[in-house]
């Protein structure tokens, strides 16, 4: 079995970009590619949008 690469920094910084609606609409194409072709990416995608619902669940409480 061999060891796949990490994800660049670079990359990570875009994904987490596109979870916070910060990229411009050329920029979300372009992730919206890397996505449709690598399932890593679409993967770790995935994880970020959870990882947002969950901190925002968390400080929704704290802010009622």
């Amino acid at each position: 079995m061999s060891e796949q690469t990490p994800l660049s920094e670079e990359l990570l910084v875009w994904l987490s970009a596109y979870v916070d609606d910060v990229l411009n609409e050329a920029e979300r194409a372009e992730v919206d590619a890397l996505v449709a072709t690598d399932p890593r990416v679409a993967a770790e995608l995935e994880a970020l949008f959870e990882l947002n619902d969950d901190i925002r669940g968390a400080f929704d409480s704290l802010l009622d």
